[in-house]
C-alpha cells in the first residue's frame, strides 16, 4: 500500500468520523447554550419594555432566529483573510 493510500484510508477511517461527530456536537452545544442565554436575556428585556408600553415590531420567531444567528457568529472560529507570514 502506497503512503498516499494510507493517508486516504486514515482520512476516511471510523475514528476520524467519530472525532468529527464529537467536534460537531460540541460546536452545536456551544451555539445552543449561547442561544438559550441570549433568549432568556431578551425575554427579560421584552417584559420590561412591554411594561413601559413598547411592544417589539418583530415576531417571536424572528427574534429567536436573530438570537440563534448571533450565537452561531460568536461560536464560529474567526478566520483571517490574507497571507500568513512566518516570523
Amino acid at each position: 500500500m502506497s503512503p498516499r493510500e494510507q493517508i486516504t484510508d486514515f482520512a476516511t477511517s471510523p475514528v476520524t468520523d467519530v472525532q468529527e461527530n464529537v467536534r460537531q456536537f460540541n460546536d452545536d452545544a456551544a451555539v445552543w447554550t449561547s442561544s438559550a442565554t441570549k433568549r432568556a436575556r431578551r425575554k427579560r428585556l421584552q417584559r420590561l419594555l412591554h411594561s413601559f408600553g413598547w411592544p417589539s415590531p418583530l415576531t417571536e420567531a424572528q427574534l429567536d432566529q436573530l438570537d440563534w444567528c448571533a450565537a452561531e457568529g460568536e461560536a464560529a472560529p474567526a478566520r483571517a483573510i490574507g497571507k500568513w507570514l512566518a516570523p
